[in-house]
């Protein structure tokens, strides 16, 4: 676009293609209009971005039933560890008293 002569006008070219002068306020004006709208646009998206983020995603029935899941897992073995200590100390106990003079005292 070539600017013309005049210092407040503009040549301009339409969607269309053609050619043509444009004041400088109806140029900034459709500039001016465009760029509202374009913020109305970007202000309701982000409020719609804050509002959903207001929002929590409601717990469903399989995520609650998924979590029991797993702590009752983790339970099982907790105890299943429990259990194996309990065995290899009664196993020890077992062979320390196995090991000692039948008449001797236990420490």
């Amino acid at each position: 676009m070539e600017q013309a002569c005049s210092a407040d006008s503009y040549e301009v070219t339409s969607q269309e293609g053609i050619t043509g002068q444009a004041s400088v306020e109806m140029f900034f004006s459709s500039l001016q209009a465009h760029l509202k709208a374009r913020a109305t646009e970007a202000a309701a998206n982000v409020a719609e971005v804050e509002e959903a983020s207001k929002l929590k995603p409601p717990r469903s029935r399989s995520w609650s039933r998924a979590q029991l899941r797993a702590a009752r897992d983790q339970c099982a073995v907790s105890e299943e560890a429990g259990r194996s200590a309990a065995r290899r100390k009664l196993k020890l106990a077992d062979r320390a008293d196995a090991a000692a003079p039948a008449g001797a005292e236990p420490p």
